[in-house]
This record gives structure tokens, C-alpha cells and sequence, in this order.
């Protein structure tokens, strides 16, 4: 029973988290929908927006989960504010790297081939993907 309790209450922590990342990047989406409005000029998707989002908060619950993540429990506030920013940042370039290296893995680029291609599309994005 108490592993059931413990699994309801992760997937309760990672339902909330992932409607707040949907939601803000749903917002963000129309908002910058309403900058362009009568221009040439393409947006993404609110399916994109969406997926985004819950993407962020897969990065975030599993960073939150790693053994090192309360590293400075007796220090002042502002050594934990600075690790765990610095473990998210990590997080999300690891998963912006990963996506397009696997991506391209698969498609049959060698390991060197999709790794310069990933680190191209991490560096310099195309201007459509923004």
C-alpha cells in the first residue's frame, strides 16, 4: 500500500507540473501568435507549444530526482538557488542536444556525423524552428 500511496503522489507532482509547463508555454505560443498577426511570417504550432511543455517538465521532475540534486541542504539559500539552476540548464541542453543527435543517429548519419549536425542545430538554430 505504500508503494501505491508514494506512486499516486509522483504522478499527482507530475501531472501539476506538467499542466503549469503546458499552460506557459501555450500562453507564450499565443502571444507571440498575436505579434505576427498580418505578417508573412510563420509560428509554430500550438501542438508544438503543448509537447514543449510537457517536455520541460519531464527535464525538470527528472533532474529533481537525481541523488546530487539537494547538494547544499545546510548552506544559505542562494548555494541551492545556484546548483539546481545550474542542473536544470544542463538538463535542458542535454535534451536539446539529444533530440536532434538521435534524430540523426537514426536516420543513418555515423556518430561523429550526427553530433556535429546536433551541436549545428543546438549553436544555430534554423530561423523556422524558433
Amino acid at each position: 500500500m505504500r508503494g501505491v500511496a508514494r506512486l499516486k503522489e509522483e504522478a499527482r507532482k507530475g501531472l501539476v507540473v506538467a499542466v503549469y509547463f503546458a499552460i506557459g508555454f501555450l500562453i507564450i505560443q499565443f502571444h507571440n501568435r498575436l505579434l505576427v498577426e498580418g505578417s508573412n511570417i510563420k509560428i509554430a504550432s500550438y501542438v508544438r507549444g503543448l509537447v514543449g511543455g510537457l517536455i520541460a517538465a519531464k527535464v525538470l521532475l527528472s533532474v529533481d530526482m537525481l541523488p546530487f540534486f539537494d547538494a547544499f541542504p545546510d548552506k544559505p539559500m542562494v548555494f541551492n538557488v545556484g546548483w539546481k539552476t545550474t542542473l536544470y540548464t544542463g538538463g535542458v541542453l542535454g535534451f536539446l542536444y539529444t533530440e536532434p543527435f538521435l534524430r540523426h543517429f537514426i536516420m543513418g548519419a555515423g556518430l561523429y556525423a550526427s553530433h556535429l549536425q546536433a551541436w549545428q542545430e543546438l549553436m544555430l538554430p534554423e530561423p523556422g524552428q524558433r
